[in-house]
């Protein structure tokens, strides 16, 4: 009765790969099954076991696969369905088997059997595409239903189809000419996943050696414009709407000048007394600092290899500065007064400083999506 079981197994399973051939499956241990994939899901893949000293279902998590050959599944597939096409916004082209149409994503199983066996792609990063076999096997109700969604994205892409958020895997790199207000210049280095971008920026701060007591003395140090620095930005950003982001900065920074002759933040400045203190100091300082902020990004151009926005941010720097004086020069009427500081010279001085910068630009630069 046995033999009879076990001949009746191995004639079902001999009939079941005739009709449709097996697909290896690799998991990430070393175990290979070969099968009739029935299921390819988005946490799982289901299939019958060509093994017939194996269980005839299974079941297999996608996170254990390292590896999937599905070209018999997908070959099953296209023969009863056929690949439909889709392009996105950068030109990137996708041939597969469309599985659903939802509000907001497109899911199909991939022609191409060296990609991705399932992707989800948002809607509104497809510029075209072509729903012709999908819509010959969706029930009637159902199809009025996809038709009305693909004319609407139609409508949507005309309108607005280079003012998308990317929401696909890039990488993004290039350069900020100038940024208003802190007077520097930076590069950057962005990789966009699927929900949030994480954004390297380094960028040099100019020397301007402008008098500051000149212009806002209440707002600055007086040595504000004497220092050039380098800066370190870390920016995580999320996608609010459309094409804008909202981006948390982080930032280390360390900034110098060498022996300038200076306004001492000392000094008092009140216009039209005689006898506010004024004193100049030759000083050299190097300090280092730590701050966070906000930044928000507007995305201007977004093409298959090339992209432009405009962003603006706040933030608030904390200094240590280390400074060497090595003389000083103040009014006459001023020296051995008791209600004046009094200095020995040379002299060095430590003290915490706080800087709040506010600051805007363009980013321009090259793009690379990751499939």
């Amino acid at each position: 009765m046995k033999k009879i079981f076990f001949i009746l197994i191995c004639c079902l399973f001999f009939q079941l790969t005739k009709a449709q051939s097996c697909d290896t499956i690799i998991l990430y241990d070393g175990t290979i099954y070969t099968g009739v994939i029935k299921v390819i899901g988005r946490r799982i893949i289901k299939f019958t076991n060509c093994d017939v000293k194996g269980k005839p279902n299974m079941v297999v998590n996608r996170e254990y696969v390292k590896r999937t050959n599905y070209t018999n599944y997908l070959f099953q597939l296209e023969k009863t369905q056929g690949c439909d096409t889709i392009i996105l916004n950068d030109g990137t082209v996708f041939t597969g088997v469309i599985k659903g149409i939802s509000g907001k994503t497109v899911t199909f199983v991939n022609c191409d059997v060296n990609g991705k066996p399932i992707i989800f792609i948002y809607r509104r990063d497809i510029k075209k595409a072509s729903y012709t076999n999908y819509l010959k096997k969706v029930e009637p109700l159902k199809k009025d239903r996809i038709e009305e969604i693909i004319a609407e994205q139609s409508t949507i892409n005309k309108k607005s189809n280079d003012r998308k958020s990317d929401t696909i895997n890039s990488w993004h790199i290039g350069i900020i000419p100038y940024q208003l207000l802190t007077r520097s210049s930076a590069l950057y280095v962005r990789y966009d996943f699927k929900k949030m971008s994480l954004e390297y920026r380094p960028s040099y701060t100019y020397a301007t050696n402008i008098n500051q007591q000149q212009i806002f003395p209440v707002f600055f140090y007086y040595d504000n414009f004497y220092f050039q620095g380098i800066n370190n930005s870390l920016i995580l950003y999320f996608p609010t709407h459309k094409a804008t982001k909202i981006g948390l900065m982080l930032s280390y920074k360390h900034w110098w000048h060498g022996i300038k002759s200076i306004d001492s933040d000392n000094s008092e400045f009140y216009y039209g007394k005689a006898d506010s203190y004024y004193l100049k100091e030759n000083r050299s300082t190097v300090m280092n600092g730590f701050g966070a902020g906000l930044e928000f990004s507007y995305q201007r151009v977004n093409r298959k290899h090339f992209d432009a926005n405009f962003f603006w941010n706040a933030s608030l720097t904390y200094f240590v500065s280390h400074s060497y004086v090595y003389s000083g020069s103040e009014s006459s009427q001023f020296v051995g007064n008791p209600n004046y500081p009094q200095k020995t010279y040379p002299y060095t001085e430590t003290k915490g400083r706080t800087y709040f910068n506010v600051t805007c630009g363009f980013k321009l630069g090259y793009k690379k999506s990751k499939h």
